[in-house]
């Protein structure tokens, strides 16, 4: 026991120097920044995905395929009410849907590819019987209606598969997305601990670590220091001043020995420490340095008569 105790003195004072609060501050940034990212990523292709645009795509085949229909029985019916031009320009409208289907091998975020679905070029084979029957439709026109209306009728029993297929794979993509997003709920809990702890870990180390460096004084410089484990230690401005007991100063009172900082004998700090709140004035006489009013909360550092001008 007594062989381990310089060892576990050794640790705790590591510890407390605030190198293994910096290495798991610094861990938790690394390991999670990535990973928030990637699943954000995941979410926002979850959404796109689920976006519901196929159903978009199939309802304006089916919208066209039954006009055609329409117009096809209508023209039927009245020999007159309908012209090969009416049938023409339907029947180009609906091969004009087809054709704009997204194609899931371009990489459309907002798409699972419709156009690739089977049924598709089956729907495009009726289509094209009925445009190479067309002479047809000028040399004997009641069996181009006849022959034209069982191809789009059979083009839209393909489509209504077509509409099914897109609402199974929308669905499934539904699920996916619902049991990401549950996922990312869960996970968002881990985050929030890992944030509060690097948030804590670095307010411990603002206020118990002092470098040097905050003042614009390299630490390896003859008036550099790096302290740990400064005690009864309040900020007052953003750059790195703060009130302070200072034990190792034996001059406070008689000589400015500080590069900044209020230095304070342990009695003192501890009493600035249990009573001083937020926004309390701290007023430094005699300082060459004016205090910005941006460095902290830098409103007590103007003048009443010179506030707001």
């Amino acid at each position: 026991m007594l062989r381990l105790r310089p060892l576990i003195e050794r640790l705790r004072s590591v510890a407390t120097g605030g190198r293994i609060i910096w290495a798991i501050c610094f861990a938790l940034l690394v390991i999670s920044s990535p990973l928030v990212v990637r699943d954000l990523a995941e979410v926002r292709e979850a959404v796109e995905q689920t976006s519901g645009a196929d159903y978009w795509y199939e309802s304006q085949l089916n919208r066209q395929l039954l006009n055609l229909k329409l117009i096809l029985t209508e023209a039927r019916v009245d020999d007159l009410n309908r012209t090969p031009d009416d049938i023409r320009l339907q029947l180009d409208l609906a091969f004009s849907s087809l054709n704009n289907l997204p194609d899931a091998s371009r990489g459309k975020w907002y798409t699972q590819g419709i156009a690739n679905l089977p049924e598709i070029d089956l729907i495009r084979d009726r289509l094209q019987v009925i445009d190479d029957a067309w002479p047809l439709l000028l040399s004997d026109r009641p069996k181009f209606l006849i022959f034209a209306v069982e191809q789009a009728d059979a083009a839209l029993s393909l489509a209504r598969k077509t509409s099914l297929e897109v609402m199974q794979r929308q669905n499934t993509l539904t699920g996916q997305a619902q049991a990401l997003f549950y996922r990312f709920h869960d996970k968002l809990i881990v985050y929030g601990i890992g944030a509060l702890a690097l948030l804590l870990g670095l307010i411990y180390l603002m206020s118990r670590h002092m470098r040097s460096e905050t003042v614009g004084i390299p630490v390896n410089s003859a008036d550099g220091y790096d302290i740990d484990n400064v005690r009864y230690a309040m900020r007052l401005t953003y750059s790195g001043e703060f009130l302070h007991a200072a034990p190792w100063n034996h001059s406070l009172g008689r000589a400015n020995l500080s590069h900044g900082c209020v230095n304070l004998g342990v009695a003192d700090a501890h009493w600035v420490f249990e009573n001083f709140l937020l926004g309390d004035v701290v007023e430094v006489k005699h300082s060459p340095k004016p205090l910005p009013i941006w460095d902290g909360l830098g409103d007590w550092a103007v003048s009443f008569d010179k506030y707001g001008h």
